[in-house]
């Protein structure tokens, strides 16, 4: 089986779901290696992408709208 992962949908979740007092970084290989022990996949492919997409901003101007610029916060939990 391959376990595909929204990378950037992954992290925004564990970052939204870790206080300041948590490693972002020790929680987000948490949260994957328990999914690989559940699901046991044979490989497992990350995905990201680049931000906000002028396509769907086109298409549905409140796509990602609720979403706030958290610019430098993963760092300063990492």
């Amino acid at each position: 089986m391959i376990f595909l992962i929204d990378g950037t949908n992954f992290a925004h979740r564990i970052f939204h779901t870790t206080n300041e007092d948590q490693d972002y970084l020790d929680r987000f290989f948490a949260s994957f290696e328990n999914y690989v022990n559940i699901l046991k996949p044979t490989e497992w492919i990350f995905f990201f992408d680049s931000g906000r997409s002028e396509y769907r901003l086109s298409l549905c101007p409140e796509y990602k709208a609720n979403r706030d610029v958290v610019e430098g916060a993963v760092e300063k939990r990492a």
